[in-house]
C-alpha cells in the first residue's frame, strides 16, 4: 500500500513539473522577445550571452518537459529539471540581494516580480526535482540488479524497441521545429534592439552638436535650397560635363554623418575630411577624390550599419551626392525630387541611417502644401530649436534605410560620408502610399525600396530617431498623413499617435 502511495506520488510530481517546464518552454518559445529582456533584467550576462540563452532555453524546457511526462530518459530529465530550476533559484536570489524590481521570466505566463513568493516557488520545484531524481536513482539501481539477474539466468538482450526510438526522434524534431522560429525571431529582436541603441546615439550626438553649435548640421552640403534645374537637363550635364552649372561635383555633398562624428568618439576620423568640405558658408568642389578622404568612405562605421541588414554585396553602386531639386517646365512647376550622384562599383561604405528632409526633399517647393512638411535637415541649411514648432517629440531627424533595391535585389545604398538624405514619401508621387515605378511603397522593405526612402529589414517596422533623443519603431501601415507630419518640423499637427 505504501509503495503504491510513493509511485502514484512520484507519478503526480514527474507530471506536474513536465508540465511546467512545457508550458514555461511553449510561452518563451512564442515571445522569445519578453524572454530575452527578463534575461537582460538580472543583468549577470551580456547581450550575447541572453541572446544564446532565450535561443537554448525553451528547447531544454520542452525536450526535458515533454520527456519526462513520457517517462523517457527519467533519471537524466529529471537531473537537468533539478538543474535549471537550481539556476533559477540562484539568479533570482542574486535579483532579490540586490533590490531588482525585474520580471521573474522563468515560468512564461506564470509570471510575476522576482520577490519571495517567485522565489519560494523555484526553490519548490528545486527541491521537488531533486527527491525525484533521487528516487529515480535509487530505483535504477534496484531495477539494474534485477535485469542483471534476470538477463544471467534468461541469457536476455536489453534495448530499445523501434518504436520508442522513432518516438523520441519525432520528439525532437517537433521541439526544433516548434523552437526554430522562435530564435530566429529571438535574434531579430535582438538586432532591432541594438539598431535601436544605434540610432540613439545618432540623435544624442545631434543633440550635442546642437548644444554646442546652437543648431543642427546641415542635412547635405549639396547646392543651396531645392536646385532649380530645367527639364532639358541631360544625365551627361550632372554626371559628366564639368562646365555645366548643374555638374554635381561642383559642390560638397558632405553628410550630416560626417558633421556627428566628433560626438560619436570619431574625431580622428574626421580629421581625414578636409575643412573645406565641412564648410557650410561657402561651396568647395567635392572631395571624393583626395586620398584621405577616400579612406575615410572606406570605413565601415558599426554605428551607421543596421545589424539586420548584412550588405553583403560587393562593390555595388554607391550615392556620394542627394540634391533635393524642383523641375521646371516653360516657366511652370513640373515636380519636385532628388538628384543622386552615383559611383558604379564603388567601395565607398554605404550607411544604414539617413537624416529626415521632411515628407518632401525639404527646400522650397512650388506647391504650399508640400512646404509645411519641410524636415530639419536640407540642403546647406541648418536648423534651431526654435524652428521646430511641433516640438522635439514630434519631429524626426534619423531614420533607417536600405538603399533602392528592385525585386529583392540591392542595386544602389548611399555613402555614410556623402548625402546621407531621405524624404518621407521615398519615391511615391506627393499624398501617395505606392510608387508603381519601382514597386516601393513609401517605407521600403526587401522587397523593394527606393533610394531616397526611409525602410527596413526589419519585420513589419522602421526604426526612426526624434529630436527630443527617443528613438521609436514605426509599423509599415501607419497613416500617411501621420508619418508626414511626424517627418515634418512645424506643419502644426502634433496630436498624433504611431
Amino acid at each position: 500500500m505504501k509503495r503504491k502511495l510513493m509511485v502514484n506520488i512520484v507519478a503526480f510530481t514527474r507530471i506536474a513539473i513536465g508540465a511546467v517546464l512545457i508550458v514555461s518552454g511553449s510561452f518563451h518559445a512564442n515571445y522569445g522577445i519578453l524572454l530575452l529582456k527578463s534575461i537582460l533584467g538580472y543583468d549577470l550576462v551580456t547581450l550575447r550571452t541572453a541572446i544564446l540563452v532565450a535561443g537554448i532555453l525553451p528547447l531544454i524546457e520542452l525536450l526535458t518537459g515533454v520527456w519526462l511526462v513520457l517517462r523517457i530518459f527519467p533519471v537524466g530529465m529529471s537531473a537537468v529539471a533539478t538543474g535549471l530550476f537550481s539556476i533559477f533559484t540562484i539568479v533570482q536570489s542574486s535579483a532579490v540581494l540586490r533590490g531588482l524590481k525585474i520580471d521573474c521570466g522563468c515560468f512564461g505566463p506564470v509570471e510575476s516580480t522576482v520577490g519571495i513568493k517567485s522565489l519560494g516557488f523555484v526553490v519548490t520545484l528545486a527541491a521537488a526535482s531533486g527527491l525525484l531524481w533521487c528516487y529515480f536513482v535509487r530505483n535504477s539501481e534496484t531495477s539494474s540488479k534485477l535485469d542483471s539477474s534476470i538477463k544471467h539466468k534468461s541469457h536476455l538482450k536489453a534495448g530499445f524497441t523501434l518504436i520508442e526510438l522513432l518516438v523520441a526522434i519525432a520528439i525532437i524534431g517537433l521541439m526544433f521545429g516548434l523552437v526554430f522560429p522562435a530564435v530566429q525571431s529571438i535574434r531579430e529582436s535582438a538586432r532591432q534592439l541594438e539598431c535601436r541603441n544605434q540610432l540613439r546615439q545618432l540623435v544624442l550626438a545631434a543633440q550635442t552638436f546642437v548644444a554646442t553649435h546652437q543648431k543642427f548640421p546641415p542635412g547635405t552640403l549639396g547646392f543651396r535650397l531645392n536646385f532649380d534645374i530645367p527639364m532639358d537637363l541631360t544625365i551627361n550635364e550632372w554626371h559628366n560635363d564639368s562646365s555645366s552649372d548643374f555638374y554635381w561635383r561642383k559642390t560638397q555633398h558632405t553628410s550630416s554623418l560626417v558633421f556627428l562624428l566628433p560626438y560619436l568618439e570619431n574625431r580622428v576620423l574626421q580629421d581625414l575630411f578636409p575643412i573645406e568640405g565641412r564648410s557650410v558658408g561657402k561651396i568647395h568642389p567635392w572631395p571624393g577624390e583626395l586620398s584621405s578622404v577616400v579612406d575615410m568612405a572606406r570605413e565601415d562605421i558599426p554605428v551607421f550599419r543596421c545589424p539586420s541588414d548584412s550588405f553583403d554585396e560587393t562593390n555595388i553602386d554607391i550615392s556620394v551626392g542627394i540634391q533635393p531639386v524642383t523641375l521646371w517646365q516653360e516657366d511652370s512647376f513640373f515636380g519636385e525630387g532628388y538628384l543622386p550622384a552615383v559611383l558604379n562599383n564603388s567601395d565607398f561604405r554605404p550607411t544604414n541611417y539617413i537624416g529626415c528632409s521632411g515628407a518632401h526633399s525639404g527646400g522650397v517647393s512650388a506647391v504650399i502644401e508640400m512646404n509645411r512638411y519641410s524636415g530639419v535637415f536640407r540642403s546647406r541649411q541648418q536648423t534651431r530649436l526654435q524652428q521646430i514648432r511641433d516640438g522635439l517629440s514630434h519631429t524626426i531627424i534619423y531614420g533607417e534605410t536600405i538603399g533602392f533595391i528592385d525585386n529583392f535585389e540591392r542595386k544602389l545604398a548611399q555613402s555614410w560620408v556623402f548625402g546621407a538624405l531621405g524624404r518621407g514619401r521615398g519615391a511615391a508621387p506627393w499624398g501617395e502610399v505606392f510608387d508603381p515605378e519601382t514597386q516601393a511603397f513609401f517605407l521600403g522593405d526587401s522587397t523593394a525600396s527606393h533610394v531616397v526612402s526611409f525602410g527596413s529589414k526589419h519585420p513589419m517596422v522602421v526604426n526612426v530617431g526624434f529630436a527630443d533623443g527617443s528613438v521609436h519603431a514605426i509599423h509599415r501601415n501607419i497613416r500617411l498623413r501621420t508619418w508626414y507630419a511626424l517627418c515634418a518640423m512645424a506643419d502644426g499637427e502634433v496630436d498624433l499617435e504611431y
